[in-house]
């Protein structure tokens, strides 16, 4: 298995990756020199799947006072970066750099997370967590 440094709020920390699916994915959106997009097409993606995806999310935001940031990531490169809809400060249009408060959102992510490494056997939920 392979070692990998990801960043996480917590500071650099190294981590195991099996199939290199974490693989140079240690980018921070605060770091322009290595937040910038690649084509789609460089990652084995559709273009315009992902611009029907933003145009779509767009569309429902436009007549609302919420916003969103939409940012795709393969392989360790951000494919797509969009800041669509406004904040609730005036209406100013999103931008990268605005920070979005979240709440518990994250545990079902969380969650689903945890429920993909027991199903590809690099966890149990039977074992206590500190085997960790």
């Amino acid at each position: 298995m392979a070692a990998v440094e990801v960043v996480t709020d917590r500071g650099k920390q190294r981590v195991t990756d099996p199939d290199g699916a974490i693989a140079g994915t240690a980018l921070s959106p605060n770091d322009d020199s290595a937040w910038t997009e690649v084509a789609p097409s460089a990652a084995g993606m559709n273009a315009v799947r992902l611009k029907h995806a933003t145009d779509w999310l767009a569309s429902r935001l436009s007549d609302r006072h919420f916003g969103a940031q939409l940012v795709v990531l393969r392989g360790g490169r951000v494919i797509l970066d969009r800041s669509v809809g406004s904040t609730n400060r005036g209406q100013a249009r999103v931008t990268p750099r605005d920070r979005f408060i979240v709440y518990s959102l994250g545990k079902p992510f969380a969650a689903l997370c945890v429920h993909l490494l027991v199903e590809r056997g690099l966890l149990s939920l039977d074992k206590p967590v500190s085997e960790y």
